[in-house]
């Protein structure tokens, strides 16, 4: 199930997700600086396009795709950047356009199989899939039972089931991509009381209450409001930990 194909949704997210991606991007770029610039570059799962634009960093040319057209009408396109309406698992470009295929905080909704036949297919000789992730580890800096809070929160708002994010080497190789390299980075983003209810809402857990159980948005936020205040005072910011492991395979020719 796609989590972010209504327009509640979609605006949700473009107002509420952190633009972590430029950190991510420095970390990919000093790994593969004698690559860089890439010719061609592919953000698979691009969402409202924030990745797309991070890429722009270490690419000529970049296109984003999403099967979610609610998504890609917040990306803007310009004259090094352009957004197309498609799957991971049936991408409508030629064999071999791209040097680079990114996938930010997208790659556990994917079939794997079918889009890494794809990938094979419209990546050039040598080329690379990075994988990255930001993901909320609910470490609060200035208060550790937040952290228990959470717990919590995820009982009255269960996360939808999904794959787990687990590549290993072998599988890489089965795939027809050697796994060159994985690295770990972690930043703490600030947060206010709205801002981080906005990133709250942007979880496809909050997605599921809204969409399937027939929860308000205003409901659920008043509700995050109160329980919140325990944490973050009025006028006050936090910081939270996040995680972003980083990916990188190799096309083998």
């Amino acid at each position: 199930m796609n989590h972010w194909t209504t327009q509640s949704s979609a605006d949700r997210y473009a107002v509420g997700r952190p633009y972590f991606h430029p950190f991510v991007i420095s970390k990919i770029s000093e790994f593969l600086s004698e690559h860089i610039p890439f010719a061609d570059a592919l953000d698979v799962g691009c969402g409202t396009g924030l990745s797309s634009t991070a890429l722009k960093q270490i690419a000529k040319r970049v296109v984003g795709v999403d099967d979610s057209l609610e998504m890609l009408r917040h990306a803007i396109s310009d004259d090094q950047m352009h957004f197309i309406q498609a799957s991971g698992e049936e991408l409508p470009f030629d064999n071999q356009s791209f040097d680079l295929i990114s996938l930010s905080q997208s790659f556990h909704w994917l079939d794997r199989s079918k889009f890494f036949a794809e990938a094979r297919r419209v990546l050039r000789p040598k080329g690379w899939i990075v994988v990255y992730d930001n993901y909320f580890s609910a470490m609060m800096q200035e208060n550790e039972s937040f952290h228990d809070w959470f717990k919590d929160y995820l009982v009255r708002f269960p996360t939808p089931p999904r794959p787990k994010v687990q590549f290993t080497e072998k599988d890489a190789r089965s795939e027809g991509f050697e796994f060159v390299h994985k690295d770990m980075h972690e930043n703490w983003p600030e947060f206010n009381m709205e801002t981080l209810i906005a990133y709250l809402a942007t979880q496809s857990n909050i997605s599921e209450a809204i969409d399937v159980r027939g929860e308000s948005i205003e409901e659920i936020e008043s509700w995050m409001r109160d329980q919140l205040a325990q944490f973050i005072p009025h006028g006050t910011t936090i910081h939270i930990a996040f995680g972003s492991p980083i990916w990188y395979l190799q096309k083998v020719s």
